[in-house]
């Protein structure tokens, strides 16, 4: 019964949120499939060359209310795959949906010292804010400077 109520929460929402919410499942599924069978890199590279290709216009509204509705649209769906997909994966998402909205933002991947080693983590900021994560992360973690680009690194 539990996809019955996740259902009826589904339905109830207001149509621009179900179809973020539907565009953020999408984009999740596609992004984890492609991280997983190619790597970051070409994965990346194959994102940003389709949103250089279409260049979208910014959407209207104000920006950082678009960037966390869709934020919150790809935590929703997250929430309700059968698997639990990473940091990378969230915020590769968010990152795509934002720039399909014209909306640039930065996706941002750091590391910090753990106990088991390195520990990376990635997410996304607009405008000097973080969207998908607390406004801490750059002390928690030493972002790389530029973020990371297909030609700049080759991560696996």
């Amino acid at each position: 019964m539990k996809w019955l109520r996740k259902a009826r929460t589904f339905v109830a929402m207001p149509p621009v949120s179900r179809r973020r919410t539907l565009e953020a499942l999408a984009s999740l599924l596609r992004i984890g499939l492609s991280l997983r069978l190619r790597g970051y890199v070409p994965t990346h590279r194959r994102l940003e060359s389709a949103l250089q290709r279409n260049r979208p216009r910014p959407e209207p509204g104000e920006p950082l209310a678009i960037a966390f509705a869709l934020h919150w649209a790809v935590e929703v769906a997250a929430g309700n795959l059968p698997y639990a997909p990473r940091c990378l994966e969230r915020s590769l998402a968010l990152w795509w949906m934002l720039g399909r909205r014209g909306l640039e933002a930065d996706l941002r991947i750091g590391v910090r010292r753990a106990d088991a080693g390195l520990e990376a983590h990635a997410w996304v900021e607009l405008l000097g804010h973080q969207i998908n994560d607390g406004a801490d992360v750059g002390e928690r973690y030493a972002a790389f400077e530029g973020g990371i680009s297909p030609g700049s690194a080759e991560l696996r």
